[in-house]
């Protein structure tokens, strides 16, 4: 091996140590996945105390998912690059907008309606 690719080797393995070593990659994503977890649970507590009505919560979790598959779009390539990290930001500031409306509407779930006392979905999803 020629001393020039062996230096280029060791910076590559010395720099690819001190990135691990930070526990940061291209794809990790933190505050995005530690906000889609608040608002789930926003949605979750809104459909608990009857803030929400069925039809709210399912267009609340639609908006959920069009984030989660937009974020797992944007890693397909094995980058987030800070223009995908803005538009989920974006994508969650719209969501976290639309959860605050309605979980503060006038609309009220019934009492005898069946979501009001089922489990929440991210409890199904646990199970």
């Amino acid at each position: 091996m020629n001393p020039i690719r062996h230096l280029v080797a060791v910076a590559l393995a010395t720099l690819s140590l001190g990135a691990f070593a930070h526990g940061s990659t291209p794809l990790d994503s933190p505050r995005i996945d530690a906000r889609q977890a608040r608002q789930a649970a926003r949605i979750d507590h809104g459909l608990a105390r009857g803030a929400l009505t069925r039809h709210e919560a399912r267009h609340l979790w639609r908006m959920q998912a069009r984030i989660a598959r937009a974020e797992r779009h944007a890693k397909a390539d094995g980058v987030l690059t800070r223009h995908e990290r803005a538009y989920l930001t974006r994508l969650q500031d719209r969501a976290s907008r639309h959860i605050r409306h309605e979980t503060h509407d006038a609309e009220r779930a019934r009492r005898g309606d069946a979501l009001h006392s089922a489990p929440s979905r991210s409890a199904r999803a646990r199970s």
